[in-house]
């Protein structure tokens, strides 16, 4: 069986990287997360000053997932994959290197999506180490702008995450 690469779309505080650690219990995957690279590499930024890093960060990472899938890992791709162009660029790049990618969209209602941002917000004041910050409501309401909805010819596996 060819490794492939899974990519997980969602709006912020949907669950991905919760999602993402549930395929790693089942299966043998490398996780590669835009965010951890942030909140690693560059602890302290605010997510104001995150934006103008992740093209590039973004680029490397799925510079490594092809090396990695091309060695016969799994790799699991999360962050937003917040516009539909960016998504289908992704198709497009990983089927012209014959790499099968998996397409999971993490869908909930709106008020699992505030409780998910309550839980969130209470876990970063708690750890408060500096690697990561609360989201507030100037935050969400410009990345719900950015957020494309995926459509139906994109051939999702929608996950439900309500509670």
């Amino acid at each position: 069986m060819m490794s492939k690469v899974i990519a997980i779309s969602g709006k912020v505080g949907s669950g991905k990287t919760y999602y993402a650690k549930k395929i790693m219990e089942k299966q043998k995957v490398i996780l590669l997360s835009n965010d951890e690279l942030i909140h690693d590499v560059f602890p302290n930024t605010h997510p104001n000053d995150q934006q103008p890093l992740m093209a590039n960060i973004n680029r490397y990472l799925i510079k490594k997932a092809t090396e990695i899938v091309q060695n016969g890992c799994d790799v699991i791709l999360d962050w937003g994959f917040w516009k539909k162009e960016e998504r289908v660029k992704l198709t497009q790049y990983f089927q012209e290197r014959n790499i099968f990618i998996e397409w999971y969209y993490i869908s909930l209602d709106d008020e699992t999506w505030k409780k998910n941002i309550e839980i969130r917000n209470k876990m970063v004041k708690e750890q408060d180490d500096g690697s990561s910050f609360s989201l507030n409501d100037e935050i969400l309401e410009r990345a719900n702008k950015l957020f494309e909805v995926p459509l139906k010819d994109e051939n999702m596996i929608i996950i439900e995450a309500n509670h």
